[in-house]
């Protein structure tokens, strides 16, 4: 009898750890996907807005790990002040994103966002893009 129970607690804290690997592995490709899709996004909203520039392809990557850590931390605290007026929801992402932005160039050297009109339509694109690529992904 003890025996099976040692064998059944083995074999559960065996899965827990699977599971905590598998969380921690889907957490980095979320990640990592998270980072190519505001780099395509800034990458486009760039294409599309003459005053919105950065300096090549290291600063795009600096520019897009930045805007995505900064938009994990700031995501859960986003989604529970938005809680009692949902429809408020999308306008504070927006107002999030463009935060991020202005704070990214107000950090870094290789990044130009103009502005405020250039702003906002480049953190409305940001935040399109973002939406769909993750309820695509």
């Amino acid at each position: 009898m003890t025996f099976s129970l040692v064998c059944s607690i083995l074999d559960n804290s065996l899965k827990a750890k699977n599971k905590k690997e598998a969380s921690v592995k889907d957490q980095a490709r979320k990640l990592i996907l998270g980072v190519i899709i505001n780099a395509m996004s800034i990458s486009l909203a760039s294409y599309w807005l003459d005053k919105f520039n950065y300096d090549g392809w290291v600063m795009l990557s600096i520019i897009a790990v930045l805007f995505t850590i900064v938009s994990i931390v700031l995501r859960p605290v986003i989604k529970i002040l938005s809680l009692p007026l949902f429809f408020l929801g999308p306008i504070i992402f927006f107002l999030a994103d463009a935060a991020i932005l202005w704070g990214i160039d107000q950090l870094t050297t290789g990044f130009a966002v103009g502005d405020w009109q250039t702003l906002g339509i480049a953190a409305a694109i940001i935040g399109v893009i973002n939406y769909l690529a993750h309820w695509i992904v």
